[in-house]
């Protein structure tokens, strides 16, 4: 591999010396910020999910706050602030917010569910058996592994998959993860091309994400883009029904994240307890099991935990779709 190719050096003196007497100055402020013994008229950043010091910057936040209205703008949101508004239950009805985020407050307010059967109707009448419930898993690299890859490309090394040939019936799950000295997702397509079949809807959670991912195995893999493409073609975003506000529960806290909807809509289902029970410890445990120093006991278990996991993705949106369905029983 030749590094020097992947990289490219760069003078930047100038532009550090342009911008050295405003960090000189951010430097002092910092600093008298931080010798402070009262935060109170400190002014706090407007992402308190990201907020490295949410005690000091945002203490006594409510459980559902205004920072939890999706697509908030900084204006609106420092508009709350200025008028001590911070939870979302606060919020005036007159106050600028779209038709989604109204819902949402309305949810904060009322502590109830918001449920547009007719809408849910008209999506889930959209799928067709068999139902395919699918999920990947990826690693990104910085300097690429594998011939064809590029620097930061999501490695796609683990996919689930549950399949329903009719309602009623006995689901079915296949499942792959790639640990192979080569590219994984050319193992993993192999698996995969005959692990799903075709026809019937593929339900994902965040079409974007599945899609891509599909784009950039078939121009690594030309033998496999027929298939991906066709795939592509038939995903369907179940996110998408609480994404656009048909389905809103106070539980969700304004997001539409599986790991927040999963929980509210069906409890006995918890990444909770799981040893991986995130992407990234995901992304690191493929790492660890593909690149690292690890005796066989210790592969053995993290790949396990990577099955049940993935596993999990894919069954949570088996049984959403089922409560979906059951909201809409008797609907016309």
């Amino acid at each position: 591999m030749e590094l020097e190719s992947l990289f490219i050096a760069e003078d930047i003196t100038k532009k550090v010396n342009a911008i050295k007497p405003e960090v000189l100055l951010l430097r002092e402020e910092a600093l008298k910020t931080a010798k402070q013994k009262d935060f109170i008229n400190i002014e706090a950043c407007l992402s308190p999910k990201e907020c490295p010091c949410p005690e000091i910057c945002h203490p006594n936040l409510p459980e559902f706050s205004i920072f939890d209205i999706p697509r908030l703008s900084k204006p609106l949101k420092s508009q709350l602030l200025s008028q001590k508004i911070f939870s979302a239950k606060d919020i005036p009805l007159s106050f600028g917010l779209n038709e989604k985020q109204r819902l949402v407050v309305e949810r904060a307010r009322t502590n109830t569910e918001h449920i547009d059967r007719l809408a849910i109707k008209g999506e889930l009448d959209r799928l067709q058996y068999p139902l395919w419930f699918l999920d990947y898993e990826t690693c990104i690299s910085a300097i690429p592994q594998f011939d064809g890859h590029h620097p930061q490309q999501q490695i796609v090394f683990q996919y689930s998959l549950h399949r329903l040939d009719r309602h009623g019936d006995e689901l079915q799950h296949f499942g792959h993860i790639a640990i192979s000295k080569g590219d994984p997702s050319l193992e993993l397509l192999k698996h995969l091309i005959t692990d799903l079949g075709s026809p019937g809807t593929v339900i994902v959670w965040n079409k974007n994400f599945e899609r891509t991912m599909n784009k950039e195995m078939s121009k690594l893999h030309p033998e496999f883009a027929e298939f991906l493409e066709d795939v592509n073609e038939r995903i369907y975003d179940l996110g998408d029904i609480v994404n656009y506000g048909y389905y809103l529960h106070p539980g969700f806290k304004g997001s539409w994240s599986i790991k927040y909807v999963l929980p509210v809509m069906v409890p006995k289902l918890s990444y909770e307890e799981m040893e991986i029970n995130k992407g990234d410890q995901a992304s690191m445990a493929w790492w660890n099991i593909t690149f690292g120093n690890l005796e066989d006991r210790e592969k053995e278990n993290l790949v396990e935990n990577l099955e049940k996991y993935c596993k999990l993705d894919t069954l949570a949106m088996v049984e959403i779709t089922k409560k979906f369905e059951s909201l809409c029983k008797g609907h016309p």
